[in-house]
């Protein structure tokens, strides 16, 4: 049998194509082996900016993500020569949020400098690094020396005095209000003192507390000797006329009232203006002066009767059906027509502007967060920054807001929270529960 013999030209091409094929091959490889290990995101962390303070104990709490799976993760805290692995973490998926308790004492980590560094792998070129220079502090402030107001009712005000060492921020607690201390207007460097409020809505016996920070989220609490005592305000109800809704609340309300109802005019006006002023003072009252402004007691509104006091709480019925409520922050003085409004007490004008329910009002400041308002008013005669003493005229009463008379709304606040204005017209109060301890 005679053998075929195949052209050389044709054993070339054979070979040629072969080469074509695994050279294409080869690329092919390269590429999907760069898919996979090269040209692929680097893994995304989050949320580690808070690793720069390490306290006695924190929850070290980020995210990692990554468009394929994650392989591994891991924290670990450097501190001179010792690496101490906090957390190591496999097969991870695309995205996870850690939340890890650390305590550097259960780690023989010490006061002093160390670095954070969280290692994230997705692939053979695909990982990221964080190293973040971290603060190890686990030492707490210490509180000692407490004196404060024994009993404060609800609605009213007490004081507090402490000596207080290592701390950054120091305030008092009243159920979820913070309230801030400042350092002692006649001690030494480590005393702070404050005013605190105790809103109407606190319970009674709730505890008042006095927290210390040191600014690396380390907190000392201690429960002062202030007991709350329990308080009843009056209750009344108002029957709201069509009347008086087409009369007083509509033309408050202008172009904002068109198409609401006259119970949802109401409501507009009673509780979500009552809100905006109330959250508009509560922003003033935080800043104040670091000393008392104030000296004895406060004055009244010259030769007025009251009206209405604080406290008081008041539902609102239109044809018999309860539609709305509120609480009056002050007490309504009435004297005669644009009677002369006096300062009650030394300080700092801090605003002079026009309120949804207020009308025109005036807030002086008296120092240590404590402030009086006057609202209502058919004029004001003082500017904001303008120094003022007990007994200057500032303005006129007037019936501008939501007022149904020409009369002065006076209130008092601390640190924005509205406190009871009767006990600030008394001497021997001022004296016995606020001077005594800020004193002594």
């Amino acid at each position: 049998m005679a053998l075929r013999r195949i052209p050389a030209t044709r054993m070339k091409k054979k070979g040629k194509g072969k080469k074509i094929f695994l050279t294409l091959a080869v690329v092919l490889a390269t590429l999907l082996f760069a898919r996979q290990y090269v040209f692929v995101q680097d893994p995304v962390i989050t949320g580690y900016e808070t690793f720069k303070k390490l306290p006695r104990k924190k929850h070290l709490v980020f995210t990692i993500k990554n468009d394929r799976p994650i392989k591994s993760v891991s924290v670990v805290v450097v501190q001179g020569l010792r690496h101490v692995t906090v957390m190591d973490d496999r097969n991870v998926g695309k995205y996870k949020k850690y939340n890890i308790l650390f305590e550097p004492r259960r780690f023989a980590i010490e006061d002093g400098k160390a670095t954070v560094s969280i290692n994230a792998v997705s692939g053979i070129f695909s990982r990221t690094e964080i190293s973040v220079d971290s603060t190890v502090d686990t030492v707490p402030p210490v509180i000692e020396q407490v004196v404060s107001t024994p009993f404060v009712k609800q609605g009213s005000a007490g004081a507090v005095k402490a000596r207080v060492v290592g701390a950054e921020n120091v305030y008092v607690k009243v159920g979820s209000a913070e309230f801030p201390m400042t350092k002692s207007f006649n001690d030494g460097k480590d005393v702070y003192c404050t005013i605190f409020p105790v809103p109407f809505s606190v319970s009674a016996g709730a505890d008042v507390l006095l927290v210390a920070d040191d600014g690396n989220d380390n907190y000392r609490t201690e429960r002062l000797d202030t007991t709350v005592v329990a308080r009843k305000f009056r209750r009344s109800r108002i029957d709201v006329s069509d009347g008086f809704i087409e009369g007083h609340i509509i033309p408050l309300l202008g172009a904002k009232g068109k198409g609401l109802s006259e119970v949802e005019a109401l409501r507009e006006v009673n509780e979500a203006w009552r809100q905006e002023d109330n959250s508009a003072i509560g922003e003033v009252g935080q800043r104040s002066e670091d000393r008392p402004l104030w000296k004895g007691r406060f004055l009244q509104l010259k030769g007025s009767r009251v009206f209405a006091r604080f406290g008081d709480k008041r539902d609102y019925y239109y044809h018999g059906e309860k539609i709305s409520s509120s609480r009056h922050l002050g007490y309504d003085l009435a004297s005669v027509r644009h009677a002369p409004v006096t300062a009650a007490n030394g300080g700092i004008v801090v605003y002079v502007g026009d309120r949804l329910i207020y009308g025109h009002t005036i807030i002086i400041d008296h120092g240590l967060g404590l402030m009086s308002l006057y609202g209502h008013m058919s004029l004001t005669s003082v500017r904001a920054g303008q120094h003022v003493s007990k007994g200057d005229i500032i303005g006129r009463t007037g019936n501008t807001g939501l007022a149904l008379g020409d009369h002065l709304h006076f209130g008092i606040y601390v640190h924005g929270v509205p406190v009871d204005p009767l006990d600030w017209w008394d001497p021997n109060w001022i004296k016995n529960k606020i001077m005594r301890v800020l004193l002594s």
